[in-house]
């Protein structure tokens, strides 16, 4: 009896390396969650303009805060494109952020300065922490698969 064995044609691999890259429910949300924690750090550095008068260096954190809030949003949207290096830069980012605005927001209540933005800055950070380390796994998933595709020839860089 012989078994002839046969490799896979273009087509078998790419369709299962297709199959591999669809973006999972996780990811989706991860991505809005950053980019929603983003955009609270922005409208928060807006409301610290059009509210507060801040001396000394508490007058740069508006500016940290739209730093964050546009890398936040840029990182979002790359995490929706499944990129591994933006997913781990915006844990790490989004967990220093979450730190960062809680310390602002404990600061500000303490001084007599209660917000709700200045709440749901270090809570939407923290959503958005907890997302992006839950999309891991599907997005180490898709690299993998363009890797295994880019190898047998195909560019899947969607």
């Amino acid at each position: 009896m012989d078994v002839q064995v046969t490799a896979p044609s273009a087509a078998d691999i790419l369709d299962r390396e297709l199959a591999n890259t669809k973006r999972k429910g996780i990811v989706t949300a991860a991505a809005v969650t950053v980019a929603l924690a983003g955009s609270l750090n922005l409208i928060g550095a807006l409301q610290l303009w059009s509210v507060l008068w801040l001396y000394g260096p508490y007058q740069y954190v508006p500016y940290g805060l739209i730093g964050l809030g546009v890398a936040f949003v840029l990182l979002g949207s790359r995490i929706y494109s499944q990129r591994l290096r933006a997913l781990l830069a915006a844990i790490v980012l989004v967990s220093l952020g979450t730190i960062g605005t809680g310390a602002w927001a404990y600061m500000t209540a303490r001084f007599g300065f209660l917000s709700l933005l200045g709440v749901l800055m270090p809570l939407g950070s923290l959503a958005a922490a907890i997302l992006a380390g839950m999309a891991w796994g599907p997005c180490a998933r898709t690299a993998e698969a363009r890797k295994r595709a880019a190898a047998a020839g195909f560019d899947l860089n969607l």
